[in-house]
């Protein structure tokens, strides 16, 4: 006999609400780690899985039957965390692609000019904010200028331009 209406719903309604929690915690994951300069919120979770994935694998191991459910899960949280680690990859290669573009227009403008620029619209260059990029020139100083962009991943951590080697050197918090 086959059950029809709702009984026949019921069942496998039932189970996908186990993953409910899961797909809840992991989307909590990717709205708070998964913009830029949040990316280092994604350590707690991850450390979380370093203990809670082992121990799924032995339980499900042991029980035959959570085996599959387990599978899911880990598999929903593998890609969560792929996913806010390529975002974030994503990030880090714009914020450096444009603070390599601005640091070239800096050097075009001190080939051109014989001098740095003493701030960024002088070169043509529209300020992003210093939360994304920040650029100091003092023209009294001999150095040269401060040209910083801001890591997208952990937003304590900054690359500085040296522009006297023309690289960029980066300074963890």
């Amino acid at each position: 006999m086959t059950k029809t209406g709702a009984a026949a719903i019921e069942r496998p309604m039932k189970k996908w609400t186990a993953y409910v929690p899961t797909v809840a915690a992991c989307g909590v994951v990717l709205l708070v780690a998964g913009w830029p300069y949040q990316g280092f919120f994604i350590a707690a979770p991850f450390l979380i899985l370093l203990v809670w994935v082992p121990w799924s694998i032995v339980r499900a191991l042991l029980k035959p039957e959570q085996f599959i459910p387990t599978a899911i899960k880990i598999c929903l949280w593998i890609a969560t965390f792929s996913i806010v680690f390529d975002l974030n990859r994503i990030y880090v290669a714009d914020a450096r692609h444009t603070a390599d573009r601005y640091a070239h227009a800096i050097e075009q403008y001190k080939e051109a000019h014989g001098v740095y620029p003493r701030n960024l619209k002088a070169a043509d260059l529209q300020d992003p904010g210093a939360r994304i990029l920040g650029y100091y020139y003092d023209s009294k100083d001999a150095n040269s200028p401060m040209l910083m962009y801001r890591d997208t991943f952990d937003p304590f951590d900054r690359s500085y331009y040296n522009f006297t080697q023309r690289t960029w050197e980066f300074q963890p918090d």
